[in-house]
């Protein structure tokens, strides 16, 4: 038997709620409003503005800095500065304001594995000036709105009754919202442009968080009632699966 179901309805799982805006950034962007259990499909956001598109202007700054990181093994160094170095301020003007008379003083290192043709890499206000593009699109020359913008969109598409409900309750999934300052700096934001103060939660095991939703589903007695049985499948008779896991 087989059970199917999108990622940020097993995240919410994780979380042990049915209601609330699921915030996936993986490699992708997923902004999703579920209310006792269904998603509003009208709320729904889904961009390609991710860790790839992170990564693609790491690769930029890294090679003003005379690091050349191109094929797809050095991918993997990338990531792994990425994951290391990069953080997000709470307030990104006062942090340019900040470095700019130094800006040596923002400068970290990260070692490098064996494998690379360098064995350290140093960067500066990179380290936050690349992230950036997530709250600000603008910054990595996208024309769409940041994620604050699409989880107020999210919310504001859900009924009135349940608004104030899933204002406080927005969950956090994958790689990229790991970075440190990530939640603080989406409640700024959100305050800045919501009626009511919202609240983020992020998991530490919000990296997995998919995962551990699904394992717990699978263990609940809830599976049993949305299995799809071979029979069923080979038979035709599960109708509607694709429906099940697309937003």
């Amino acid at each position: 038997a087989v059970n199917m179901g999108h990622q940020t309805v097993f995240t919410l799982h994780s979380y042990c709620a049915t209601t609330g805006i699921v915030v996936d950034i993986g490699e992708r962007m997923d902004i999703v409003p579920i209310v006792s259990g269904y998603k509003v499909q009208s709320g729904i956001s889904r961009t390609a503005t991710g860790g790839l598109e992170l990564a693609t202007h790491m690769r930029h700054a890294l090679l003003g800095r005379n690091y050349s990181l191109t094929s797809m093994l050095d991918g993997y160094v990338v990531r792994h500065v990425i994951e290391k170095l990069c953080y997000i301020p709470k307030n990104y003007e006062a942090e340019v304001d900040r470095f700019k008379k130094d800006e040596t003083l923002a400068e970290k290192t990260v070692s490098v594995e064996e494998g690379s043709a360098t064995s350290s890499i140093t960067i500066g206000t990179d380290r936050f000036e690349t992230a950036e593009g997530i709250f600000k699109p603008e910054v990595w020359g996208l024309d769409q709105a940041g994620v604050h913008v699409l989880v107020k969109k999210a919310i504001t598409e859900c009924s009135l009754d349940a608004r104030k409900e899933v204002t406080q309750s927005i969950f956090l999934s994958g790689g990229v919202t790991m970075l440190p300052g990530f939640n603080h700096r989406l409640e700024v934001e959100l305050e800045k442009i919501l009626p009511v103060r919202p609240k983020v939660h992020a998991s530490p095991y919000r990296y997995h968080a998919a995962f551990l939703g699904a394992s717990a589903h699978a263990a609940s007695p809830a599976y049993n009632t949305t299995k799809i049985k071979r029979s069923d499948w080979i038979s035709g008779q599960a109708k509607n699966t694709a429906s099940l896991w697309a937003l």
